[in-house]
């Protein structure tokens, strides 16, 4: 099977997923292969195969713990999705979805791919994986995230972390000695420790800092960022 697809939110991680579906519904082994023939286009072709052999016992996805929470919020009342999702752009025409309170461009995809991928590159490459990702992140979120963005306070804050599936915020507080948090429910740790770096040095309007997270394994994940 090929197909054309334009704009794609991750090329890798677009592949995996039309892999993943083709082997599902015709329940082979299959492999994949792209090329760009314009701008930002790709053709992909999934094919009857085998999957490289060194990958056989590589790249599994976590188990998650779920703790529940009280947190409640507005829904559309036709489907129940959460309503700060209905009020993206979604754009059928260029198969996007943007934020209009920020420009930024979404998508919508499990956390578990990308933390078998932050495991394998450590396991493979060593220690300095967590660190380049999560330096990674913290460069993003100063270089994107508004300032205003984080005037919503714990309810805001802890919102937006909901609607977006990152986790269920317990406690966040800013100081002098720095910001602390706690999260239950919480994915993708590393991309956390460095949204929050970065959360900080926007507030404070200085980069340079240190973080430290820890995370337990039924999901509670605990991080401190302090002036460097």
């Amino acid at each position: 099977m090929t197909m054309l697809v334009s704009n794609p939110h991750s090329l890798y991680f677009l592949c995996g997923e039309i892999l993943g579906a083709w082997e599902a519904i015709d329940g082979r082994e299959c492999w994949v292969r792209y090329e760009e023939v314009a701008p930002n286009s790709y053709e992909v072709t999934t094919s009857v195969g085998s999957h490289p052999l060194e990958l056989a016992e590589r790249l599994q996805p976590p188990r998650y713990a779920y703790r529940p929470g009280k947190l409640e919020l507005d829904k559309c009342r036709a489907c129940g999705v959460p309503a700060a999702v209905a009020s993206c752009r979604w754009d059928e025409a260029l198969g996007t979805i943007t934020d209009p309170s920020t420009g930024r461009r979404m998508a919508i995809f499990g956390p578990s791919g990308l933390e078998a991928v932050f495991e394998d590159l450590e396991s493979e490459l060593g220690e300095t994986i967590p660190e380049t990702i999560i330096e990674a992140q913290r460069r993003y979120t100063v270089r994107t995230l508004r300032r205003e963005e984080l005037e919503g306070g714990t309810e805001g804050i802890g919102k937006m972390l909901a609607v977006r599936g990152l986790g269920l915020l317990e406690d966040i507080r800013l100081g002098r000695e720095g910001l602390d948090l706690a999260l239950h429910n919480a994915c993708v740790p590393l991309v956390l420790a460095g949204l929050f770096q970065g959360a900080y040095e926007v507030v404070v309007g200085k980069e340079g800092s240190r973080v430290t997270w820890e995370m337990s394994r039924d999901g509670y994940l605990e991080v401190h960022v302090s002036p460097a």
